[in-house]
């Protein structure tokens, strides 16, 4: 991304944020408009949900500093690429958002307001506290969330338009949107997305059969003309047939970003297939995305990129992906089984950090799960240790 700054306005309050690079954006917010400046430190909470903050006053100035470790896009980016379950998903998603509603946080949902990461989940920039900072209330949260998401799925409608009134029901053509903006249960609308999600995803699948049944019976009759005029023919329909008709599109496509180096792009394409589904050669690319995007240092990651190719465990492949996915109760189970205790230790970290940042678990159970894993760190720690110091 370069330079770009986005402005926007919503409930009477001017916003202007200014991305650097990819990894940096910049806010400033006039020394007025900070009503408790002993209070301003909750705008830097650490949560999964919101873009880390660093604060600090220049030129009579608030100056606030976002700072990533990985690329995230806005909706306009990363929608370029979804097929209609995946916004549905991203949709889904969003919902996570009003978790924040139970801290002294409140978020702002707009368009340049919210980016996602490689697994379409929303990182918030501009968020205020009651007794701060604008916004103090979060009284319009929902109301902005649902705008956000029909202007997502409809792809006609604009965010300002169904937050300023076209979301009512009478103004919304479509069944799916007046269901949506109806809705005042957070939970009624995430079942309902997830039902949409299922039925979506299901006529997917179901028209890509289709349209490989169809290409077989194109290949396979025009096989059956042409073979004895053009004996080489039976080599090209048999490498479309067995190799590019299994190969839908998500596949084609991921392949075609991994080799330009787009990991992000990559992951999004092939992270929607189950593992377990995907030909070896999708694996090995799709954890070596995981590997491009994690926040290993440079040293770490080729190390990582050197031990994985097309003779690696099956399972070695996979502890990437999960990891990579987020899951890292899956990812210790495999490093378990394969042995691994650098990759166990890893998990661990990763395990620690989860529990760390999750806003949901009280704070009882987050000290026990923090105490775990710190013991368990210790100790992996000194296994590595012992084993490298047995090593010539």
């Amino acid at each position: 991304m370069s330079e770009k700054e986005f402005s926007f306005k919503i409930d009477d309050q001017n916003y202007l944020i200014k991305w650097i690079d990819e990894y940096h954006a910049l806010e400033t917010i006039p020394m007025g408009s900070v009503k408790d400046v002993n209070l301003l430190g909750y705008l830097s909470i650490q949560n999964d949900l919101l873009i880390p903050l660093n604060i600090k006053m220049e030129n009579q100035e608030w100056v606030f500093s976002y700072q990533t470790k990985e690329r995230y896009h806005n909706f306009k980016e990363v929608s370029r690429n979804l097929s209609e379950s995946e916004k549905i998903k991203l949709c889904i998603n969003l919902l996570d958002i009003l978790q924040l509603s139970k801290t002294r946080i409140n978020p702002v949902v707009h368009p340049d307001n919210v980016f996602f990461d490689i697994n379409l989940r929303p990182k918030i920039i501009h968020r205020g506290v009651e007794g701060v900072l604008y916004p103090e209330k979060s009284d319009n949260l929902f109301k902005q969330i649902k705008a956000f998401i029909i202007m997502a799925l409809s792809g006609r409608y604009s965010f300002e338009r169904l937050y300023k009134g076209v979301m009512s029901e009478k103004s919304l053509t479509s069944m799916t949107y007046k269901k949506i903006a109806g809705y005042s249960s957070v939970s009624d609308l995430r079942n309902y997305l997830k039902k949409l999600y299922d039925s979506t995803l299901n006529n997917e699948h179901t028209k890509l059969i289709t349209i490989s049944k169809k290409k077989f019976g194109i290949y396979h009759w025009g096989f059956l003309i042409s073979s004895i005029a053009a004996a080489f023919l039976v080599v090209v329909v048999g490498y479309v047939f067995l190799i590019m008709v299994p190969h839908n599109n998500t596949l084609i496509d991921g392949t075609g970003d991994y080799l330009s180096q787009e990991y992000d792009r990559t992951i999004s394409d092939l992270s929607t297939i189950k593992i377990d589904k995907m030909p070896k050669a999708y694996q090995l690319m799709l954890a070596e995305a995981y590997v491009n995007v994690d926040n290993l240092n440079h040293t770490q990651k080729e190390n990582v990129k050197k031990s994985l190719n097309m003779h690696s465990d099956p399972n070695y492949l996979k502890y990437w992906i999960y990891d990579g996915k987020g899951d890292f109760d899956k990812s210790l189970d495999i490093a378990k089984y394969l042995g691994d205790n650098q990759l166990i230790l890893f998990s661990y970290t990763k395990l620690y950090s989860q529990a760390n940042n999750n806003p949901q678990l009280s704070g009882s159970k987050k000290q026990e799960l923090l105490s775990k894993y710190s013991k368990l760190i210790k100790d992996y720690s000194k296994k590595l240790k012992k084993e490298q110091a047995k090593q010539p």
